[in-house]
């Protein structure tokens, strides 16, 4: 709660909407966790004080790193929505066919 009310809402509903619904998309269980925030909004804090995100990249270049957060999102997505892809897509805010796309091109096994 605190990264969520410590972000920068430039009266921006549809930005917070966003990002709550990725949360509730990545979360496991029944709480949303700051790690399940996405990274631009997340923040850590030590005895109140916010820290540096400290991620680490494994060495990986950008277009690696987007990937492996695709992958990511993608299978989360689908074991929240009990495999069912159209379900899962829509959990994303894209189309079947383009959930589809992403899975054959990641190479994601579902």
């Amino acid at each position: 709660m605190t990264s969520l009310t410590a972000a920068d809402w430039p009266g921006n509903v549809r930005e917070l909407e966003n990002a709550i619904e990725r949360a509730v998309i990545l979360c496991e269980g029944t709480e949303i966790k700051n790690e399940d925030l996405p990274p631009y909004i997340r923040k850590e804090y030590r005895n109140g004080e916010s820290i540096q995100d400290e991620t680490n990249l494994n060495n990986l270049n950008y277009k690696q790193a987007v990937e492996e957060y695709k992958k990511k999102l993608v299978r989360k997505a689908i074991k929240q929505a009990g495999g069912v892809q159209a379900r899962a897509a829509e959990m994303l805010g894209i189309g079947r066919s383009t959930l589809n796309e992403i899975i054959k091109k990641l190479n994601i096994d579902v």
